[in-house]
C-alpha cells in the first residue's frame, strides 16, 4: 500500500478515534454524576460522602488541625500508621503496636493484623462506612481493611484490578508484536524524516495531538470510577479542602508533608470542588493534573524524537508511553503526582541537553518543591556545570533556583519560622525509617522490607549502607558523564541516578522508580542503542508489578508466601536491570570516547 494512502488512512482512523473518545468520556462523565449525585457534597463542614456501608463526613478543619485528616506517625517495632483524629496534636493517643490499634482518636496499622483503626473520638462524626475495626484488620501481614463497609472508604471493586491486569496483558502483547515489527524494519524506522506522508509539520501536529488527545479523553473517562489509593486520596482532598479556606496559612494550621508546588494545585482543586455539583469529581480533578502530565510528556518524547528518529518511530515511541500500564496505574488509578513530577525532570533534563542550563536549574528547584526525591537527580546538573568549567553557569542557575524556592515559598512563610522549609523536607525525608517501605528493590530482595534502617546489616546499618550506594551511584554516574563528554548523556545520566538509588537506598517507596520509564526512552533517543528499550520495557514492567501489588494487594504485604514470590522476582528484575544499564553506560562511554 502506498505510504501517503497509509498515512491519510491512519489520520482519519484518530480522528474518529478522538470523536469516539470525546463520547465516551462525555458519557462517562454524565452517567457518573447521574449515578452518584447524592455522594461527595462539598460544604463549608468539610468533605461529605455518602456510601452503601453508611455515610461518612468530615468535621470542620479548625486552626490547629490536621488538613490532611491524617497525620503518618511512625509506630511499632515495623511499621507505620496514619491517625484518623480531627482534632489538635495534643488530643492524639498513644502510638500503636503491632497486636494493633492506638488510643482514642487514633488509627494505626500494626505489625501482624493489628486493627484498622481505633474508634473515633467524639466531635468527628462518621457513619457506618468510617473506618472501624476489623476481625482482620490492616496489619502489614494480614490483608486489607476487613472492617470497612462502604461510605468513606468502601473496598476497592474486583472488576478494577482484573480490568487493569487483563489491559496489561494486552499491551504487552500489542507491543511484543510492535517490537518484532520495528526490529524487522529498524532500518527505515531509524532514518531520520521517514515517512514522507508524515513529514509536513501540520500533518505530524495534528496526528501525535489527536493521538495523545484521544488518551487524554478515555483516561478522563476512566478516573471518575476508579477509586485511587484510599490514604493518598484522602490527604489530597483535605489537603485541597485546606487550601482552598485557608491557603497561606496552610503549613501553620496543618502537618502535611509535600512541599508547596503541590498545594497550589491542590488549592485550584478545592475552590473548583466547591462550586455546585462539582464535588462529586473532586477525586477525578485530583488526579487530572497527572493526567495531562501524562500525555505532555509523552509529547516531549516525540517531540525528542523527531530530532534523532523517524516520524514513523516517534509516533510509536510517544504511543508506548501514553498507552503504558505502567504510567496508568500510576496516575488514572492511584492518583498519584508522580507523572507530574516526572515532567518536571524530563523538562529539566532536556533543557541540560540544549544548553539552557538556568532554566534547567529553575525546573530543578521546582521539582524538588514538588517531591524532595528531586534532589536525586539535581547531580546531572552538576556534573554538566563542571564539564564546562563555567563559575558563570552555575551562579546562574544558583540564583534562578533560589528564586524559585522563594516564590513557592513565600505565600506560605507569614508567621513561620525562617527555616520552615527545611523543618519540612527534614521531617519528610525522615518520616518512613525503613530500609524499604513496599519498594521492589535490593533491600526487599535480601528480606529488609519494613525492617527499621537503623538495624545493622553487615557491620553497617541499612541506612548507612543506603548512602554508601547513593555515593557510589552518583560516583559512576559522574565517571561515565565525564568520559562522555557531552551533554546528551544527561538522560543516560539522570536515568541511572534515579535506577541506582531506588535500587540500592533505603526509605524508597513504590513508586520512586516511576520517572526512570520516560527517561529510559529519552536516552534510547541519543545513543540508539536498541538495548536501551529493553531497559524501558523492564522498567515499564517492575513500576508497574511493584505499584499494582500495592495498590491492590495487602499493603504491608509481608509473610505471604504470595508476596514473598512476587517480591524477590520483581526485586530481582530492578537489580538486574541496573547492573545491565551499568554495563551499557559503560560500553556506550568507551565507544564514545574511541571517537
Amino acid at each position: 500500500m502506498p505510504e501517503a494512502l497509509q498515512a491519510s488512512r491512519l489520520h482519519t482512523t484518530l480522528k474518529w478515534m478522538f470523536a469516539l473518545s470525546l463520547v465516551i468520556c462525555l458519557l462517562s462523565l454524565t452517567g457518573y454524576s447521574y449515578t452518584h449525585h447524592t455522594e461527595g457534597e462539598l460544604s463549608g463542614t468539610g468533605w461529605q460522602q455518602s456510601g452503601p456501608g453508611g455515610g461518612t463526613s468530615r468535621s470542620p478543619i479548625q486552626k490547629g488541625q490536621s488538613p490532611g485528616g491524617f497525620n503518618r506517625i511512625p509506630i511499632g517495632q515495623n511499621g507505620f500508621g496514619e491517625s484518623g483524629l480531627f482534632g489538635t496534636p495534643s488530643d492524639r493517643g498513644g502510638e500503636g503496636d503491632g497486636d494493633g490499634g492506638g488510643d482514642v482518636g487514633q488509627g494505626v496499622r500494626g505489625d501482624n493484623g493489628g486493627r484498622g483503626f481505633a474508634p473515633d473520638q467524639a466531635g468527628s462524626p462518621r457513619g457506618g462506612g468510617a473506618f472501624q475495626p476489623g476481625g482482620g484488620g490492616r496489619g502489614f501481614g494480614e490483608g486489607r481493611f476487613s472492617g470497612m463497609s462502604g461510605g468513606w472508604m468502601s473496598p476497592v471493586p474486583l472488576a478494577e484490578p482484573i480490568a487493569l491486569a487483563v489491559y496489561a496483558v494486552l499491551a504487552a502483547v500489542l507491543i511484543g508484536f510492535g517490537w518484532r515489527r520495528l526490529y524487522k524494519t529498524r532500518t527505515g524506522l531509524l532514518a531520520l524524516g521517514g515517512g514522507s506522508a508524515l513529514r509536513e509539520p501540520l500533518s505530524r501536529r495534528s496526528t501525535i495531538w489527536l493521538m495523545l488527545g484521544t488518551a487524554l479523553l478515555l483516561r478522563i473517562a476512566l478516573v471518575p470510577w476508579t477509586t485511587g489509593y484510599i490514604g493518598d486520596m484522602n490527604y489530597f482532598r483535605n489537603w485541597a479542602t485546606s487550601a482552598a479556606q485557608d491557603f497561606s496559612g496552610f503549613y501553620v494550621n496543618g502537618s502535611a508533608d509535600y512541599p508547596p508546588l503541590l498545594i497550589y494545585f491542590l488549592y485550584l482543586i478545592g475552590k473548583a470542588a466547591s462550586l455546585p455539583g462539582m464535588g462529586i469529581f473532586f477525586n477525578s480533578m485530583i488526579k487530572l493534573p497527572s493526567l495531562i502530565a501524562d500525555v505532555v510528556t509523552g509529547y516531549l518524547i516525540y517531540r525528542l524524537a523527531s530530532r534523532h528518529v523517524s516520524t514513523r518511530l516517534s509516533f510509536i515511541l510517544a504511543a508506548l508511553y501514553a498507552a503504558s500500564p505502567a504510567v496508568l496505574v500510576d496516575s488514572a488509578f492511584w492518583g498519584q503526582v508522580d507523572s507530574f513530577f516526572t515532567l518536571l525532570i524530563v523538562l529539566a533534563v532536556l533543557l541540560i541537553t540544549e544548553g539552557r542550563l538556568t532554566w534547567s536549574a529553575a525546573l530543578f528547584a521546582a521539582a524538588v518543591m514538588m517531591k524532595p526525591q528531586g534532589i536525586i537527580f539535581t547531580p546531572v546538573l552538576f556534573f554538566e556545570w563542571v564539564r564546562l568549567r563555567s563559575i558563570k553557569h552555575a551562579a546562574a542557575g544558583i540564583l534562578a533556583a533560589i528564586a524559585v524556592v522563594l516564590l513557592l515559598i513565600l505565600p506560605f512563610s507569614s508567621g513561620q519560622d525562617p527555616l520552615w522549609i527545611v523543618k519540612l523536607f527534614q521531617r519528610t525525608i525522615g518520616e518512613y525509617p525503613y530500609a524499604s517501605l513496599n519498594a521492589d528493590n535490593f533491600f526487599s530482595l535480601i528480606g529488609a522490607n519494613h525492617k527499621d534502617s537503623s538495624s545493622t546489616f553487615v557491620l553497617f546499618s541499612y541506612q548507612t549502607w543506603g548512602w554508601i550506594f547513593i555515593v557510589l551511584t552518583t560516583a559512576y554516574t559522574w565517571l561515565i558523564y565525564s568520559r562522555i563528554r557531552s551533554r546528551e548523556a544527561a538522560f543516560l545520566a539522570a536515568l541511572f541516578q534515579i535506577a541506582g538509588v531506588f535500587t540500592f537506598s533505603t526509605s524508597m517507596h513504590e513508586r520512586y522508580l516511576f520517572p526512570a520509564v520516560a527517561l529510559a526512552f529519552c536516552s534510547y533517543l541519543y545513543f540508539k542503542d536498541k538495548r536501551l528499550l529493553w531497559i524501558a520495557a523492564g522498567f515499564s514492567f517492575t513500576v508497574f508489578a511493584n505499584t499494582f501489588s500495592v495498590l491492590y494487594g495487602a499493603t504491608g504485604r509481608t509473610g505471604t508466601p504470595s508476596y514473598t514470590y512476587s517480591l524477590m522476582f520483581v526485586s530481582l528484575i530492578n537489580v538486574l536491570l541496573v547492573l545491565w544499564l551499568a554495563v551499557i553506560m559503560w560500553q556506550l562511554a568507551y565507544r564514545t570516547s574511541n571517537k
